[in-house]
């Protein structure tokens, strides 16, 4: 893909209001869904967080009731919920090492440099800055998301708007150790959609982007 193709992706993009109800992902799409959620970026690579694909409609009611009734929570064919855990400490580094060492053929020896960043950086802050800053890395994810989900013509809609402690308790979070902060509805726009025709409003380039040269 190249960059005008592209553009014209992030153009033909938006939060959809409507979705077709009779239009669903497929296992494929779904898996596409998963593969670009695992490889999201995220600060020293450090992965603090869950994501939780709902589609069970007897859940989807559920969400939707904690969510204000926003229709998207029914409609689409499947919800994300970014979850970020509540805590992270020795054992999720020491997990995150494990993996890597398994991933790239290194010893988690020749990994203790990086072992010792990610500490460094736990311990640099108190709870509530941690709990802040990893909430802060799910909109990486989500970001990814989007952008994804646009290149290949699926649909999506981010949402803030929900009671995050209903969110908890509807999807058993406790037992996950994370909490719900960000959801991303996907699927594929309903015709009936007037904002699927709307032109993109966005502040102008002068407006938003300084340039120091």
């Amino acid at each position: 893909m190249n960059i005008p193709e592209y553009l014209e992706k992030l153009n033909w993009r938006y939060a959809t209001k409507q979705f077709d109800l009779n239009k669903k992902l497929d296992e494929e799409q779904l898996q596409f869904i998963k593969d670009v959620l695992r490889l999201s970026p995220s600060s020293v690579g450090i992965q603090p967080w869950k994501f939780i694909i709902v589609t069970d409609p007897v859940i989807c009611q559920k969400l939707r009731e904690k969510a204000y009734g926003q229709p998207q929570f029914t409609d689409a064919s499947a919800i994300v919920i970014f979850c970020s855990l509540k805590e992270l400490n020795q054992n999720h580094i020491t997990k995150v090492i494990a993996s890597t060492s398994d991933i790239r053929q290194q010893s988690v020896e020749s990994l203790q440099g990086y072992q010792e960043m990610m500490m460094g950086l736990l311990k640099s802050k108190n709870p509530e800055q941690l709990r802040e800053w990893s909430s802060d890395q799910l909109y990486i994810a989500l970001g990814m998301l989007l952008s994804a989900c646009a290149v290949v013509g699926i649909d999506t809609c981010p949402m803030e708007g929900f009671d995050r402690v209903g969110f908890d308790q509807v999807l058993q979070l406790e037992k996950e150790n994370c909490t719900a902060y960000v959801a991303c509805a996907i699927g594929f726009r309903s015709p009936a959609d007037k904002y699927s025709l709307a032109a993109k409003a966005r502040l102008s380039e002068a407006e938003i982007i300084l340039e120091k040269k």
